[in-house]
């Protein structure tokens, strides 16, 4: 998340570089990955540009996914609900708050729904 674009550059084999907010698009991106790719395996000769990564990272603090229609794994009558996420601590040793960005809380309603 943080060093997506640094990523991209340096890893020439990657297709696609891709965060937290586009988890819901990977189908989607794959497939025109996969379209692109044969597509270029006709043309010769593709400069340094159209070989580099797509990023496709976003912002670090998203809107909550809603998490109603999830596969749930435990019994029926349980499951884990998720009330908060991201964290404003800058630890010296922690990304979090690099990747899952600032802590928020799932507004009441969403929770209560879910």
């Amino acid at each position: 998340q943080r060093y997506a674009e640094e990523l991209a550059d340096e890893l020439p084999e990657v297709d696609a570089v891709v965060g937290f907010e586009s988890y819901a698009d990977i189908p989607s991106h794959v497939l025109a990955t996969l379209s692109t790719s044969d597509a270029d395996d006709t043309e010769p000769g593709l400069d340094s540009a159209a070989e580099r990564a797509s990023v496709l990272v976003g912002a670090a603090t998203v809107p909550f996914r809603p998490e109603n229609d999830r596969f749930q794994l435990t019994a029926a009558h349980t499951a884990y609900l998720r009330v908060a996420e991201g964290c404003d601590h800058a630890c010296s040793f922690c990304a979090i708050p690099g990747f899952r960005g600032a802590f928020r809380s799932k507004p009441f309603d969403t929770a209560l729904a879910e």
